[in-house]
């Protein structure tokens, strides 16, 4: 009897060890696909970009910039024609242009409208899954005292800029990994230095645990924030980790 049960037994154990291997090849051969599906989508769209480039239509982007735009475009739902005119790469880092911001908001289903609007200052406000997002930008708001466009553009720099803030505070998920501030800001922020209490509100962004919590910091240091640059991503990369949990 003790022979039979112990025969029986290593015919279960010899039938587990066989359908664990065969689920070890299924899952190797499933593995392999993916890697060549991935391996065939970068090369096609590494080849994209470089036909775009030869084009010539974008004479001050090299293959491997529109490389990069294809590719977060991509995460983002793009096609590659969209993530050309919406995206840009600044400093190393994907950039949307003003009006790709908008348009990523738009066909996302948001409405957007300005109202208040004056030589000196602009309220916008969006409308986005039945929640009411509102942000006022004013020319007194240092990066815009240093920066460019606003002697050029005024009207849309303080539109765009009240459209980053929304985006920074309140919708940041909607960007994906791509920066809202665009190259002229960012140039604007260098030579702005970082206040006494920066690293103060930085410790406090980071310390929200909670969407709540870090809405709480938003409205006590609004003021500040407004103000720098540096701050205002560390606060939307903190409110995109905390959606990711949420």
């Amino acid at each position: 009897m003790e022979t039979v049960a112990l025969t029986v037994h290593e015919s279960e154990i010899n039938k587990l060890k066989a359908e664990n291997l065969e689920l070890r090849e299924r899952l190797m051969d499933m593995s392999t696909a993916g890697m060549a599906e991935q391996s065939a989508d970068l090369n096609f769209q590494l080849k994209m970009a470089r036909q775009l480039i030869a084009s010539k239509a974008f004479p001050n982007m090299t293959p491997e910039q529109a490389f990069v735009i294809l590719q977060a475009g991509k995460e983002m739902g793009m096609q590659p024609m969209e993530s050309i005119k919406k995206l840009y790469i600044v400093n190393g880092a994907v950039g949307f242009h003003g009006s790709g911001m908008v348009s990523q908001l738009t066909s996302k289903g948001a409405l957007i409208e300005y109202f208040n609007e004056t030589e000196h200052q602009v309220t916008a406000r969006v409308y986005y899954e039945g929640n009411v997002y509102e942000e006022t930008a004013t020319d007194k708001d240092q990066i815009l005292l240093k920066s460019k466009a606003i002697t050029f553009a005024k009207k849309n720099k303080l539109r765009y800029h009240a459209i980053r803030m929304i985006l920074s505070f309140h919708l940041p998920h909607l960007a994906g990994s791509v920066s809202v501030w665009d190259a002229d800001d960012m140039e604007a922020a260098k030579d702005l230095q970082k206040p006494e209490y920066f690293d103060t509100i930085v410790e406090a962004i980071k310390a929200a645990e909670t969407l709540d919590e870090l809405n709480d910091v938003r409205l006590n240091h609004k003021g500040q924030l407004t103000k720098s640059l540096d701050l205002l991503k560390v606060f939307g990369d903190r409110k995109r980790e905390l959606s990711a949990t949420a």
